[in-house]
């Protein structure tokens, strides 16, 4: 105690407490980006968004039923079909299991007026389980009609190069790719056998217009997702299930809303810089790259796990339309 009888803080005190406060600080600091609103307004946001979903919408393929597609698909996994080594220049046969047989039937069927649904995302987007496999599904079916097809002119030949065209023209990125792993593996075949482009080529072929809605339609279809998961576990669904409650960050720092205006900004960011790179796919694979180090994603879990490296993918549809041109030449 001084001679003014006031008690100072020890010397270790003083320090402990400035350390205390300078980890504060860094706390704070450390944690600010992963607490912020996305770098844009909610009005930009929300007019970025209404594109991409206008893009997404586009498709030269109307609705129709699926279920001719399912019925196609239900003989090949109750005999637990598995993936054959693919063999474009193997001379075609007449398939002789029951399986096969009910399946190309069922898919030529599904070729006469079948289409996806009317669902954007062509699965039900709170059904997590059900996508992947189903259009793993759908390729190694497609291949079947390939491998047992002589040439367009066969009925489930021509189903499923119609059935890679309504992947492409309806789906979000993986069905958008193997709808056009379906097309290139329909060039292969055609390159082998010396087909020429017959009518079912023609009207099923790719088209470069259909890269931007495909991308379009994952921005869409992942946030669909991340909405119905983060409904499913929500303490208050109703709030969550207003369709603006995602762009009201300013009463909400934290928490499910934050992390879904970030993951719809970032989103919808990718799909404008596509579609403003035109018709240069180089350009638009760009920008679906992702940096090498996470850290350079925005601060936000969501974002994060949303984010997919769609160089590739685009790369790959751009070499099966060039190919597809040069033996083919250009979609009608």
């Amino acid at each position: 105690m001084g001679s003014s009888g006031r008690v100072r803080p020890a010397p270790g005190l003083a320090a402990l407490l400035l350390v205390l406060l300078a980890l504060t600080a860094a706390g704070w600091f450390a944690a600010r980006p992963w607490l912020a609103p996305p770098a844009a307004s909610p009005e930009h946001v929300a007019g970025t968004w209404s594109r991409v979903e206008a893009w997404a919408a586009e498709t030269r393929h109307a609705n129709a039923p699926i279920e001719g597609l399912h019925a196609a698909l239900e003989p090949l996994r109750r005999a637990g079909a598995r993936d054959e080594a693919w063999e474009p220049a193997r001379p075609p046969e007449p398939a002789s299991d029951p399986a096969t047989q009910q399946a190309l039937a069922a898919l030529a069927a599904w070729g006469q007026g079948g289409g996806l649904g009317d669902e954007l995302c062509i699965v039900d987007p709170a059904d997590l389980s059900a996508g992947p496999p189903r259009t793993v599904e759908m390729f190694r079916l497609a291949r079947l009609a390939f491998r047992h097809g002589r040439d367009d002119g066969d009925p489930a030949f021509a189903a499923a190069l119609r059935l890679g065209a309504y992947l492409r023209g309806r789906g979000p990125l993986l069905a958008g790719a193997v709808g056009f792993a379906i097309a290139r593996d329909a060039l292969q075949v055609a390159e082998a056998r010396n087909l020429p482009a017959g009518p079912a080529f023609m009207a099923f072929a790719p088209r470069r217009e259909e890269v931007l809605p495909i991308l379009a339609r994952e921005a869409v279809c992942s946030l669909r997702l991340a909405e119905a998961a983060l409904r499913s576990g929500a303490s208050e669904p109703q709030g969550l299930a207003d369709p603006g409650v995602v762009a009201r960050w300013s009463t909400a720092w934290v928490g499910p809303e934050r992390e879904l205006a970030m993951a719809r900004w970032y989103l919808g960011e990718r799909v404008a810089a596509a579609a403003a790179a035109g018709d240069d796919l180089t350009a638009v694979a760009a920008t679906q790259a992702l940096p090498d180090e996470p850290d350079a994603l925005p601060a936000s879990l969501l974002v994060r796990s949303l984010a997919a490296n769609g160089a590739t993918v685009v790369a790959d549809m751009q070499a099966t339309l060039a190919a597809w041109t040069a033996r083919l030449g250009p979609p009608p």
